[in-house]
């Protein structure tokens, strides 16, 4: 499915299973000192997306492959854009816990924002609202930021960005209200790249 701007989006669809770990990728987390031919042509690609349970005190994660992912091309070489996405995260004020450069998939796959590069969360996630306003404000929203970079022809880089996210009340011991990612931050990642590559 395509939007008005031509980025293709869709949702993947799976069973759920409870794992003791943080982070729903697999295999290892590597450095970002590859060369550029070994940049996204390997390693484990991007799964499926975190999610803890904020009230447990040894939280478990809810492994879904229900996360939002996007997908979008943007001028420059596979390698320069790979080196430019540290300064994406550092923009974003986004703790950089997942690089693979095998499988060119670099992010957080669990963390918990107050504000996203100094804009609220709720512009955007889509947590339902209250009387308080919207969930994603008013409630402890952890998240999964996980961004997956490949080749594309003419010399582009084509970026996914996959986004999870799941918000609870913090006044009451309640079951997270599950988020939607309003496409905001994958439009403006990409924007952030662009201004970030060399003229």
């Amino acid at each position: 499915m395509r939007d008005a701007r031509g980025v293709r989006s869709w949702k993947r669809a799976g069973r759920v299973r409870r794992v003791g770990v943080a982070i729903a990728m697999t295999g290892c987390a590597s450095g970002s000192s590859s060369s550029s031919d070994e940049i996204g042509r390997g390693g484990t690609g991007l799964t499926s997306v975190a999610v803890g349970q904020l009230s447990s005190a040894a939280p478990t994660v809810e492994v879904r492959n229900e996360a939002s992912v996007s997908e979008s091309s943007v001028p420059g070489a596979l390698r320069t854009v790979w080196n430019v996405m540290p300064n994406v995260f550092e923009r974003l004020q986004i703790e950089m816990n997942y690089i693979d450069a095998g499988a060119g998939v670099i992010g957080n796959g669990n963390f918990r924002p107050r504000r996203l590069g100094g804009r609220s969360l709720s512009t955007f996630l889509e947590c339902g609202s209250g009387l308080t306003g919207p969930y994603a404000d008013a409630y402890a929203v952890r998240m999964s930021l996980l961004v997956q970079l490949s080749p594309a022809p003419e010399g582009r880089t084509l970026v996914r960005t996959s986004i999870d996210a799941y918000a609870e009340d913090r006044a009451v011991n309640s079951r997270p209200i599950h988020c939607t990612s309003k496409g905001t931050l994958e439009r403006q990642i990409g924007e952030m790249i662009g201004q970030l590559l060399p003229a």
